[in-house]
């Protein structure tokens, strides 16, 4: 992940001097005018410009393809007890389709800001539309012909992942439940 500016500041008018910003008109030589800013600031805000757009534009080009081949859908956040240190336990419902072998599928709930209690969760390897549905418990792992399958959550700094090594993973239903750092 690209570590783009979190710091642009806004122009600050210094309303004491002007309300609104002012230019002074130059009559340059060839018949044209130029603006010149005169406006007085009490900061001056951050200029961006075309490369700052480019990062940003390539940042959700990759994060866009990381989940690509998947549908989620992040239930509100619900308070549903207290833990022991007295701090409220959250829950989220997270469920969605997915084709990739790594997603994240709630950036909301990372490793940074959360301290997970519980995350349980069902997945399915066939359509809904199929008679033949198989039903696994998550995390989800078998061996099978020196193969290892495994479906499993993970939390990570970037968000909630969902590891798939197993063959196919159609539909999903994980719920997590977790306190806030802070």
């Amino acid at each position: 992940m690209a570590n783009l500016p979190t710091d642009y500041q806004d122009d600050v008018l210094d309303l004491s001097q002007n309300t609104n910003r002012k230019y002074e008109v130059v009559n340059n030589p060839d018949g044209t005018i130029s603006l010149i800013d005169r406006t007085v600031y009490i900061q001056q805000g951050s200029q961006l410009g075309a490369q700052d757009v480019n990062n940003q534009n390539e940042e959700i080009t990759n994060l866009t393809q990381k989940i690509e081949g998947v549908s989620i859908h992040s239930s509100a956040e619900t308070q549903c007890g207290t833990w022991v240190d007295g701090k409220p336990i959250y829950r989220k419902v997270i469920t969605g389709t997915s084709a990739t072998s790594q997603a994240i599928i709630d950036a909301s709930i990372n490793s940074n800001d959360v301290l997970p209690i519980s995350i349980t969760g069902m997945w399915c390897s066939d359509p809904l539309t199929s008679s033949n549905k198989w039903y696994f418990a998550l995390p989800y792992s078998v061996p099978a012909g020196g193969v290892l399958y495994r479906v499993e959550p993970r939390i990570s700094p970037n968000g909630l992942l969902l590891m798939i090594d197993a063959q196919t993973l159609t539909y999903f239903s994980i719920t997590i439940e977790y306190v806030k750092k802070n």
